[in-house]
Order: structure tokens, then C-alpha cells, then sequence
């Protein structure tokens, strides 16, 4: 029998990525990280060392590391705002460095990950930290319901992630696009009474969703085509 542990997260919202300058300075960044990676080969050796066979853990969760300061979601009215990071910005680097380490160290132990890329939190009203409009947790529901802005959402986080999974494929169980997402699906109320945090509608979702299973079967499809040109250049060669 396989058995899978659910291991959402270390720091929820900034396990992977920069965490805010705010909690970590600059000059503590780079002990930060080696200490935290110790923390999860040790976890993980512990974990194939009782037989687990499968970890899922939170990638995004309410995204408060994607996209703080200047960048962070911002309120309007009782609306939030938030647009994807720029192509190019140092998030999306540090993201894909930390999730290659992760798949590393279960090709290192031989277990294999689950990842979620957000979590229902994302899509919560924006809530500040500390006092502080550079650091809010959720807020970030534009992702799921602008077609655009999902798009590139997509194209900057999940395709890079998608590709280094490719690299990793026996390392990899699955991919969920969103934990628990009936949490923010929106709901009529007898009394009138708006769920500020109910903020997608289940077609929007669905969209969401569909879109992101069809990046995925398309990196598939796209990897398993490479291999069969391969292949068969590969037979001609071997028969020659």
C-alpha cells in the first residue's frame, strides 16, 4: 500500500520564492534558505524512512510572497486589484530554484511530490500584515477571474514549473491547480448577505481549471512527442 502525507507548508505563503524583506534582511537571506533547506531534506529523509511514498505541499498558498510592496494587491472600494508579476522579475528565478531543489531531494530519497499551486486563500479579500499595505495575504483573485491576467499567470509560473517537472517526471505524483476551491466559489444568500471571500463564480473556476489541466496535458503531450522523434531517430541508427 502507497501512503501519501500531507506536508502543506513550512512558512504558509512564502515557502518558496523571497520571503518579505520585512521578516528576513538581505544580508540573512542566503543562511535563511540553507538552514531552511536543511529543514526539508530532514523532513523528507524522515519521511522515505517510514515508507511514505508520496508528499503534497503548497507552492503559492494566498500568494504573499507573489507580488509585495509596490506590487502587492491593492484595494479598491471593496474590490482588490492585482496584476501577475512582470516577465523577467526575481521571483519567478528563485520560485523555479526552490522547486527543483524540492524535487531533488525527492529523487535523493525516492519519493515523489504532489504540488498545489494555490490555495483557496488567493482568492480571500486582501488582508495586510503587520500594518503593512506590502505584504497582504490573498487579495489575488484577479488571476483566476481575468482571462488575460491568467494567461500570463500561467505562462510565467506554471509552464516554468511544468518544464523543470518534465526533468523530474518519476519525482512528480501529480499536479493540483487549487486546494478546496468550493471554499471562494460565490453563493446566493437567503438574506442578502455578501461572503466577501466567496469572490469567483464556478464558470469562472471551471475556466480556471480547464485551462490549467490543459497546460499540463500539453507539456505532456509536447514531451512524450520529443521522445517518439527521438525514438525514432534512435532505430534507424541502431539497425544501421
Amino acid at each position: 500500500m502507497n501512503i501519501g502525507i500531507n506536508y502543506p507548508w513550512i512558512d504558509y505563503g512564502w515557502d518558496f520564492g523571497d520571503p518579505p524583506s520585512a521578516w528576513v534582511s538581505a544580508e540573512n537571506l542566503s543562511s535563511w534558505r540553507e538552514q531552511k533547506r536543511r529543514h526539508i531534506e530532514d523532513d523528507f529523509r524522515h519521511f522515505a524512512s517510514h515508507g511514505i511514498f508520496a508528499v503534497r505541499w503548497f507552492l503559492l498558498a494566498d500568494g504573499m510572497n507573489y507580488g509585495m510592496g509596490e506590487l502587492a494587491p491593492q484595494q479598491a472600494g471593496h474590490e482588490w486589484t492585482f496584476d501577475p508579476l512582470p516577465a523577467g522579475h526575481s521571483y519567478y528565478k528563485q520560485l523555479c530554484d526552490d522547486f527543483e531543489y524540492v524535487l531533488q531531494i525527492c529523487a535523493k530519497y525516492g519519493l515523489k511530490l504532489f504540488p498545489s499551486l494555490i490555495d483557496f486563500h488567493w482568492c480571500h479579500h486582501g488582508t495586510a500584515l503587520d500594518g503593512s499595505p506590502g505584504i497582504i495575504k490573498g487579495g489575488r483573485y484577479d488571476i483566476v477571474r481575468d482571462p488575460m491576467k491568467r494567461q500570463a499567470f500561467f505562462e510565467r509560473v506554471l509552464d516554468p514549473l511544468l518544464e523543470i517537472s518534465m526533468h523530474y517526471q518519476d519525482s512528480i505524483y501529480a499536479w493540483e491547480l487549487i486546494n478546496e476551491p468550493e471554499w471562494v466559489i460565490r453563493k446566493l444568500s437567503l438574506i442578502g448577505k455578501k461572503d466577501v471571500n466567496r469572490n469567483v463564480s464556478i464558470r469562472v473556476m471551471k475556466e480556471f481549471i480547464a485551462e490549467g489541466i490543459g497546460r499540463i496535458n500539453m507539456k505532456i503531450a509536447s514531451r512524450r512527442a520529443q521522445r517518439i522523434q527521438i525514438l525514432g531517430w534512435l532505430r534507424p541508427l541502431g539497425h544501421s
